[in-house]
């Protein structure tokens, strides 16, 4: 281990990272339960919070790999706020409801599941368009 800082006390900076991580964990509960929405500023405050505690932490016991990884958070969510402090100020904010959810994936090799799609295993992967897939079928029709 390597100390950067020599202080009275690094047992307080231990402590100050191991909160940082106990953030980390806390934010990815809330988004897992629905309890926080990744494109919420609260989401991306916490995770900086979190980084700049472990970072702290790491003052103490150095770990290159361990700081870049805080460091990429902090300006990822410095940067995240950011654009969405803008957006408020201009009267841009989205919200969570117009945010459309990612489409599920097809596995090619999965018949029965694109057999119900009508789609052979020759044909294309489905066109998305506003929300709904189009089969080859659909697509011919139209």
């Amino acid at each position: 281990m390597t100390q950067i800082i020599d202080v009275a006390h690094p047992e307080l900076f231990e402590i100050i990272g191991v909160a940082g991580f106990g953030l980390y964990v806390m934010n990815y509960t809330l988004l897992t339960f629905h309890r926080l929405h990744s494109h919420d500023a609260l989401y991306f405050a916490i995770n900086l919070v979190a980084a700049a505690c472990v970072l702290a932490g790491l003052l103490v016991s150095f770990n290159l790999a361990s700081a870049l990884i805080q460091l990429f958070w902090v300006i990822i969510s410095t940067a995240a706020i950011a654009i969405r402090l803008r957006r408020k100020m201009h009267g841009e904010e989205v919200q969570h409801d117009d945010i459309p959810p990612a489409p599920l994936p097809l596995d090619p090799d999965d018949e029965e599941n694109l057999e119900e799609l009508g789609i052979t295993r020759f044909d294309h992967v489905p066109e998305q368009r506003s929300g709904r897939m189009k089969t080859p079928a659909a697509r011919r029709a139209a």
